[in-house]
């Protein structure tokens, strides 16, 4: 987190033109570190309709938030927010997944370390598998944690 994140503490259900990151999410993962303290939010999408039995959720789009909720202060941090989202994430500092994903999982495997896998996302209009695997180090500079 830094001055490089978008930060806030109320809820904003009742305003208008709100981002589509903020509400309505399906899919996204959340883990606890810094002893609960603090929980990762990861991915997520909009869904669309929940397609056949068995098959794949229809997203209407994957997202590639990470935003880290702090229980104590009660302060959302959202590290991938960043308005022109066509510059690289070490341009912008802004750190958001390389793939965006739900339905995915997020396995902690060291001191703010985690890694991403599997889920789904969205490729030409199109729900697919994801086929990759990303790591995110909380402790890396900003614009270099995935």
């Amino acid at each position: 987190t830094g001055e490089n994140s978008l930060r806030s503490k109320f809820d904003a259900r009742g305003l208008p033109n709100i981002s589509e990151q903020n509400l309505g999410l399906s899919g996204h993962t959340i883990v606890t570190f810094d002893n609960g303290n603090k929980l990762l939010i990861v991915g997520g999408g909009k869904l669309e309709e929940m397609g056949k039995p068995g098959g794949l959720p229809q997203l209407s789009k994957a997202l590639g938030l990470i935003q880290v909720y702090d229980v104590e202060s009660g302060l959302f941090t959202d590290l991938s927010f960043y308005e022109n989202k066509t510059q690289p994430n070490a341009v912008t500092n802004y750190d958001r997944l390389t793939e965006p994903r739900a339905y995915h999982s997020v396995t902690p495997v060291g001191n703010k370390q985690f890694v991403v896998a599997g889920g789904v996302t969205t490729r030409a209009g199109q729900t697919r598998a994801s086929n990759t695997v990303e790591i995110i180090d909380l402790s890396a500079p900003a614009g270099q944690r995935v």
